[in-house]
């Protein structure tokens, strides 16, 4: 079934909304990392579920560094020039709201998306095989290397 439009659009502001987050939490990750890294590493950390495009990623980190969320310079020893990235102390602190404030919507929205999620068990509609978060018992897609809830690094022993 194609998905509607709203739906698209919604889809698409929440992947927005978190790409900032991600972006920034990649950097301080890495330290010093280059646009392209940023990409690869957010593809890999979402089993290729979230593919941020150049056209996407270079404009947020240009908005970025014109807050002062991090700051840049170029490498030009290597074969070719890259701008590596660096996450500065307002960005840190950024960073670090943004996490609060996505947990508290974790927080507020986990008791309503489990009651949901209950009542599709017991319709039988998880699907075989489903893996769950040894943390907080959410239910994770397969091959995810983090729990979506809680944040936790998924292991094998969370498959089920």
């Amino acid at each position: 079934m194609p998905k509607q439009k709203s739906l698209e659009t919604w889809e698409s502001d929440i992947r927005r909304g978190l790409l900032q987050l991600l972006v920034l939490a990649t950097i301080k990750e890495a330290k010093s990392t280059f646009g392209y890294e940023i990409a690869q590493t957010i593809r890999k950390r979402t089993a290729d579920r979230l593919i941020v495009k150049d056209g996407t990623l270079y404009p947020l980190l240009r908005r970025l560094e014109t807050h002062k969320l991090v700051k840049s310079n170029w490498d030009t020893s290597g074969e070719r020039p890259r701008k590596y990235y660096q996450l500065t102390s307002t960005g840190d602190q950024q960073l670090h709201a943004m996490i609060e404030i996505w947990n508290e919507l974790i927080v507020t929205l986990d008791p309503l998306f489990r009651a949901i999620g209950a009542d599709r068990a017991s319709n039988g509609t998880f699907q075989e095989g489903a893996r769950f978060c040894s943390e907080c018992g959410n239910q994770v897609y397969p091959g995810a290397i983090f729990c979506a809830a809680c944040g936790a690094q998924l292991s094998k022993s969370d498959e089920t």
